[in-house]
């Protein structure tokens, strides 16, 4: 089983898409020659910097996990964080040494909390399937999605948040997790039901995000968080 963190509401440890598309995010790596100065960035750019070696999987990681750490209690936009996300950059870094990479080597991901990963809980997002039920289910294997991220060097950073059953269009109110809020003002509705995809992503934790379509719900998203 995949270690992970639990994010009550009270203290949230910190992704839109069709199914998956390229966002953008900002990345300022904690130890590297020069200062990224990039406010966004995307998988091309990252790409470039691990093939030119002016930035590793493990350093950009680590700075989207700094970045979670100072506003995740802000924003509220994951359910879990993946305590194994720089462990897999190191192995990231590893085949892009020698030239294994994926497509996605070493892109820090989020993932709908909807989505199944395993080890971690698939919560829906409702309180009777939450961490303090007594009822836990927790999948064996992968959603196709994952494994296909996974296959391409995709570094998971976490779970994010959702309303119960995925049953709001404008916010995840009703999630066991509390309510996430909107990127750019946390007066506006961040859409749903990929809240915590779509401020995570806007809010730039992660470079890509796992949403999914439900009537245009993903664009309306999209268009919250711009």
């Amino acid at each position: 089983m995949r270690a992970h963190t639990y994010l009550n509401v009270k203290r949230a440890a910190f992704l839109s898409v069709s199914a998956l598309a390229l966002s953008i995010a900002s990345v300022t790596p904690a130890a590297a020659e020069e200062e990224f100065e990039l406010l966004e960035v995307t998988v091309s750019d990252l790409q470039e910097a691990y093939e030119d070696g002016t930035y590793t999987a493990e350093q950009v990681t680590e700075s989207y996990l700094e970045r979670i750490e100072r506003y995740e209690d802000h924003y509220n936009a994951f359910t879990f964080l993946n305590d194994q996300a720089i462990e897999d950059a190191k192995a990231s870094d590893e085949r892009i040494q020698n030239g294994e990479a994926g497509a996605l080597e070493g892109i820090p991901v989020v993932i709908k909390e909807a989505v199944d990963v395993e080890g971690f809980q698939s919560t829906f997002g409702w309180e009777g399937f939450g961490p303090d039920s007594s009822i836990s289910i927790v999948p064996e294997l992968d959603a196709p999605i994952v494994q296909d991220l996974r296959a391409e060097g995709a570094i998971i950073v976490g779970k994010t948040n959702i309303p119960a059953f995925s049953t709001s269009g404008t916010r995840a109110d009703t999630s066991w997790a509390g309510d996430t809020y909107n990127a750019v003002d946390r007066a506006l509705a961040p859409g749903g039901s990929s809240s915590g995809t779509a401020t995570a992503i806007s809010g730039n934790f992660a470079v890509l995000g796992v949403a999914e379509e439900t009537g245009v719900l993903s664009k309306i998203q999209q268009l919250l968080n711009l």
